[in-house]
């Protein structure tokens, strides 16, 4: 609940200079942040993080997020991870490692203006996801389907 329900922060940059590798939950990090409009994750170590459910959920003006070598390898929950941020039009997810991951309910849902999501081939894997996990991860999205590199 790091950032969750800030009404003043615009911008995240996470530092290089601190050490992010103990955070285990992420869930509602930025939760509700109603003037967020970008996060730069690049230097966040989320190795050992297992819960990203609505990280970014209800973040109306959200439109960028930067992930760059985001570990996802760990993470079993994504559900309403980036639901109900209307702004958002491109995710670049091939950074996801989503082998372990059960939950993504919801996961792009209310994202209207969300066109693009590019995932990497070799990563993206739902496997360990059963149907009943993945429902509504498209509802009401501007795309309803991933695109592979």
């Amino acid at each position: 609940y790091l950032f969750s329900n800030n009404y003043l922060i615009e911008s995240v940059f996470f530092s290089k200079d601190i050490d992010y590798s103990k955070i285990k939950n992420a869930s509602y990090m930025f939760n509700n942040c109603q003037y967020l409009k970008s996060v730069n994750l690049f230097n966040f170590n989320a190795n050992n993080v297992d819960n990203m459910a609505n990280m970014f959920y209800r973040c109306p003006r959200l439109k960028t997020v930067i992930f760059g070598n985001f570990n996802t390898s760990n993470v079993k929950d994504m559900s309403y991870m980036f639901s109900g941020n209307r702004l958002l039009e491109r995710l670049d997810l091939t950074s996801f490692n989503t082998s372990n991951v059960k939950n993504m309910i919801d996961m792009f849902s209310d994202c209207e203006k969300l066109v693009s999501i590019k995932v990497s081939r070799n990563n993206w894997n739902l496997s360990l996801v059963e149907e009943k996990y993945k429902s509504g991860m498209f509802d009401n999205c501007g795309t309803s389907e991933v695109t592979y590199v």
